[in-house]
């Protein structure tokens, strides 16, 4: 029945929220996790503080959330299944799996968007794919209205879709050396033996 946090609370280890209707918002103190955050089910949850990075996963499926902050950091996965995400930031970074399935308000992905892992967008309201996307693992485009892909599609792993829903002969399958370094790149942080680190000073060496 939990319906408020303390405002002065920064939760910068970790949040665990699942199935807490009452909730409404989270402290705009909540602006880095080092672990997890999951708000998982909080059905009334409609937006999130100016978040600056979650070191582990994000979990806002089957919320009411419409937008991420802008240029959000996550170390691991997003899963906003069945959320009411519209979009992802233009200068997201992800550092693991995206979950966008039953997304039915979702209208875009940035160009240029890098998925380390595997992309689900199976039953949102995607239509079509952005420029210039890398999937590292499997992508899912079942149940979309998505039609045609784009030339310069990159995909390692299985494109899952409904018989007759696109033609993928012209994908290519050749992925960049090493995914993550330029998904981190120039963002301040470096992604080490799956664990993501904020780079406090830097030398030639």
């Amino acid at each position: 029945e939990i319906d408020t946090l303390p405002d002065h609370s920064s939760c910068w280890k970790e949040l665990v929220l699942i199935d807490c209707p009452h909730i409404r918002r989270i402290p705009d103190a909540c602006t880095a996790v080092s672990g997890d955050l999951f708000l998982e089910d909080c059905k009334n949850l409609e937006s999130l503080p100016a978040i600056k990075s979650v070191y582990g996963n994000l979990n806002i499926a089957r919320t009411s959330i419409r937008h991420l902050p802008e240029n959000i950091i996550i170390g691991n996965d997003l899963e906003a299944f069945s959320s009411n995400i519209e979009m992802l930031p233009r200068n997201v970074r992800i550092g693991g799996n995206i979950c966008l399935g039953d997304c039915k308000n979702l209208k875009s992905l940035p160009d240029g968007l890098i998925v380390n892992g595997d992309l689900d967008l199976s039953e949102s309201g995607l239509t079509e794919l952005p420029d210039r996307l890398i999937v590292g693992g499997n992508i899912d485009i079942r149940s979309t209205s998505i039609q045609e892909l784009p030339d310069n599609l990159i995909v390692g792993g299985k494109i899952m879709m409904d018989e007759n829903q696109v033609n993928a002969s012209n994908v290519k399958a050749e992925l960049p050396a090493d995914l993550p370094h330029l998904i981190w790149k120039d963002s301040g942080y470096m992604y080490v033996k799956n664990k993501l680190y904020k780079v406090i000073e830097q030398h030639d060496d």
